[in-house]
C-alpha cells in the first residue's frame, strides 16, 4: 500500500469511535507483521514510515501506548528522519508528546534537514507543546542545517504566543540567521505586527540590519505592511538608515506606491 493511501485511509478511519478501534488493530498487526519477518523496519520500508510514527501522526495516543507496550521502536525515522515525536509535535498532539517523552523519545533527535520537534512545534504555532518539550529538557537554541533556530521558526506564521514561550525560555530576541536576519525582521516583513510587538518589549534592536544593510523598517515598507510600520516608528526606528543598495525605507516605500506608508515616513522625518 501506498504512503499516501494509507494515510488517506487513516484520516477517514478516524472519524468514529469504531474506527479508533480499527486503527489500533491495523496498526498493531502491522508491527507483529513486520516483527515475523525478523526486519523491525519493514513497515518503514513498505511505506516509509512506522505504525508508530503514523499513529503519533494522528494523535493516537492510546495506540502509540499499545505499540510501544508491544515493542515499537520509539526513535524509529521515516524517510526524511521524522520521528513519531516530530510528527506529534508538528501536529499540536500534546497528550501523544507527553507519552513519547515520558518514554525516551529523543526529544532534541534532528530529521535530515536538522529539524527538532520543537522547531516542527514552534513552525505550527503550537505553544502548548512547545512548553512540554522545553521542560523536557529540548535546546531552544538548536538550529537546523541553514542556521535557524525554533524562533526562527515560529516567526514565519506569526505566532506570537509561541514566541513569548520561546523568549520566556531563553530564546535572544536578536538571533540572526546565515544572512543576518534577525526575528523581528522577518516579522516585520510578513507583517506580523502582533509577533513584531513581543520581540520589541523583549528588548530586539530596531535598528539591527541583516547582510545587505536591510533593517526591519526597510523590509516592512518595501512590503507595504502599514501597521507594522507604525509600530516600528513609535519605537524609534531610524528613517535614514540606507541599505547597501542606498536606499532608505521612503525610497523603497515610494518606489513601490505604498502611499500610506510614504505619508507616515514623511512625517517621522524622513527625506526625499
Amino acid at each position: 500500500m501506498e504512503q499516501t493511501n494509507l494515510r488517506h485511509l487513516l484520516f477517514i478511519m478516524k472519524k468514529t469511535v469504531i474506527a479508533r478501534l480499527l486503527i489500533v488493530a491495523v496498526f498493531i498487526v502491522l508491527l507483529v507483521s513486520s516483527a515475523a519477518h525478523s526486519d523491525e523496519h519493514g513497515a518503514a520500508e513498505m511505506v516509509g514510515a512506522t505504525p508508530l510514527i503514523l499513529a503519533a501522526e494522528a494523535g493516537e495516543t492510546d495506540t502509540v501506548k499499545t505499540l510501544l507496550d508491544k515493542g515499537a521502536d520509539i526513535q524509529a525515522k521515516d524517510e526524511n528522519g521524522t520521528t513519531a515525536l516530530m510528527w506529534a509535535a508538528e501536529n499540536g498532539h500534546a497528550d501523544t508528546v507527553r507519552v513519547l517523552l515520558d518514554r525516551k523519545a529523543g526529544v532534541d533527535t534532528t530529521d535530515t534537514f536538522g529539524t527538532t520537534a520543537l522547531m516542527y512545534a514552534a513552525l505550527n504555532g503550537h505553544a502548548d507543546v512547545a512548553k512540554i518539550l522545553l521542560a523536557a529538557g529540548a535546546d531552544v537554541h538548536a538550529k537546523n542545517k541553514q542556521g535557524a533556530t525554533a524562533l526562527m521558526y515560529t516567526v514565519q506564521n506569526g505566532y506570537p504566543d509561541t514566541v513569548k514561550v520561546l523568549l520566556a525560555r531563553g530564546a535572544d530576541p536578536n538571533e540572526k540567521a546565515g544572512n543576518g536576519t534577525t526575528a523581528v525582521m522577518v516579522a516585520a516583513l510578513k507583517g506580523h505586527s502582533d509577533v513584531v510587538k513581543v520581540f520589541l518589549a523583549a528588548g530586539a534592536n530596531v535598528q539591527a540590519k541583516n547582510n545587505q544593510g536591510a533593517t526591519a523598517l526597510i523590509l516592512a515598507s518595501d512590503q507595504g505592511q502599514t501597521e507594522t510600520v507604525k509600530i516600528l516608528l513609535a519605537h524609534g526606528a531610524d528613517v535614514h538608515v540606507k541599505d547597501n543598495t542606498g536606499m532608505t525605507a521612503l525610497m523603497h516605500a515610494t518606489r513601490k506606491d505604498h502611499a500610506v506608508i510614504v505619508n507616515l515616513l514623511k512625517q517621522a522625518g524622513a527625506k526625499e
